[in-house]
């Protein structure tokens, strides 16, 4: 493991690097519906460096990847974290009348359960 200043500066980096992947993502495809194939290719080779090199390097310096059992825990726990972060903010979105918005983080939230089903169906066995 490594020290609490440098576990925040790797939280820091990732949570960066995984912005950079997603938005390079939808750069590319994009590019691609609008016909520049080439700015596409580049997008999506800067997405994998930022997620294949950058961040599975930070990842594995921050010691984010563990035994197949404790990352199955990780994954339970970070599943019902984001079920009861999108809960608040459907609830929150709704009172603010966003109906938009409370559907997606609604929709969003029941992805989440899914996954925490499968999660813990898996854990089971």
């Amino acid at each position: 493991m490594c020290s609490s200043d440098l576990a925040v500066a790797l939280q820091a980096a990732m949570e960066s690097e995984t912005l950079a992947w997603g938005q390079y993502t939808q750069w590319a495809a994009q590019a691609a519906n609008t016909g520049d194939p080439r700015l596409a290719a580049l997008f999506r080779e800067v997405a994998a460096v930022e997620l294949e090199d950058h961040f599975a390097t930070e990842a594995n310096l921050a010691g984010l990847v563990g035994s197949t059992a404790s990352n199955l825990r990780a994954s339970i726990a970070s599943e019902q974290d984001a079920i009861a972060m999108y809960g608040r903010d459907t609830a929150a979105e709704r009172a603010r009348g966003d109906v938009a918005a409370a559907d997606l983080t609604a929709e969003v939230r029941g992805d989440e359960q899914g996954h925490l089903a499968s999660f813990r169906a898996l854990a089971a066995r």
